[in-house]
């Protein structure tokens, strides 16, 4: 059991099926998340409304308070703006692919923020003392698992040392009396498998993929094409509404 007295244990809450197991563990006090304080999840404007529906669902059945934080500005608005900045991993004709900001834009540093309020610290002010992180991460990924870039977070993983796969954390969800929630992550994201690809379009009317067509074709309205590079979400260098994900 971990002693080491900390200003606020918290859980980073992506609404995804890891982090909803932790968060389930950690109202069981299993997988050693005692004294866990909040969890707190970031909408940035982007997540699934299904996903956004989970993470307020979760709001209501767990003991441990989970608080959802608006970022001030969607990070679907900043890529529709014709001056927005391209964020995400977009792929880049004729080859390449765009380094991935978003996490830390539109996740991480609000996360921080978040934190930061919640142990009564205002802007700038120096922090006494260090504050643990808990994250969603199973076993099978135990690669990502990896040390906080801040000083003053220290960073855990308890699926992860506690040998809990992912088919174990969709158990334990069921086992919650809890559905199984989609896997977390942004509608536009261009790391999107070719069958999320296909679910997001379903029969093309949906709000999200209206959405994400007009991404698509704001990303690609940038000044890359001065040098005669265009961005697109689909490595395959085509428009999105004109993929086929069969």
């Amino acid at each position: 059991m971990n002693t080491k007295p900390y200003l606020t244990r918290y859980i980073t809450f992506g609404g995804g099926v890891d982090s909803t197991a932790l968060l389930v563990a950690a109202n069981l006090d299993l997988c050693n998340t005692h004294n866990v304080d909040f969890a707190i999840y970031i909408d940035c404007g982007s997540d699934h409304p299904d996903t956004i529906s989970h993470v307020q669902s979760m709001q209501k059945w767990s003991r441990i308070p989970v608080y959802i934080f608006q970022t001030p500005t969607s990070m679907i608005d900043d890529l529709l703006s014709p001056n927005g900045f391209v964020s995400i991993p977009a792929c880049l004709w004729p080859r390449g692919i765009l380094r991935r900001q978003c996490t830390n834009m539109y996740k991480i540093k609000w996360v921080h923020k978040f934190v930061r309020e919640f142990i009564g610290l205002k802007r700038y002010q120096h922090i006494k003392g260090k504050v643990q992180g808990l994250y969603g991460i199973n076993a099978d990924e135990a690669h990502r698992a990896k040390g906080s870039m801040e000083k003053w977070i220290d960073a855990d993983y308890p699926l992860v040392t506690s040998g809990i796969t992912r088919a174990d954390c969709r158990e334990l969800c069921s086992k919650s009396g809890l559905p199984i929630p989609r896997r977390s992550s942004c509608i536009c994201c261009p790391l999107h498998t070719k069958n999320e690809w296909a679910e997001l379009k379903g029969d093309g009317n949906n709000p999200q993929w209206k959405t994400i067509i007009k991404i698509d074709e704001a990303i690609r309205n940038r000044d890359f094409e001065k040098s005669g590079r265009k961005c697109f979400l689909s490595c395959r260098f085509k428009p999105i509404s004109e993929v086929n994900f069969s």
